[in-house]
C-alpha cells in the first residue's frame, strides 16, 4: 500500500521483498543460540 502523489490515491501493489523472508531467534543473545559460529570454534573450548 502506498500513496500516489500524481494520482492523489492509494495505490495496492505486492509487496517485493529484497532479499527472502527469514525467520529470527528473539530470544536473549545469551540464552538464544546453540551453535557455533565460523571462526568461533575456541569459544567452546
Amino acid at each position: 500500500v502506498r500513496y500516489d502523489d500524481e494520482a492523489k490515491r492509494v495505490i495496492y501493489e505486492p509487496v517485493e521483498l529484497k532479499q527472502e523472508f527469514r525467520n529470527f531467534d528473539f530470544l536473549s543473545p545469551w540464552e538464544g543460540t546453540d551453535y557455533v559460529l565460523p571462526g568461533d570454534e575456541k569459544a567452546k573450548q
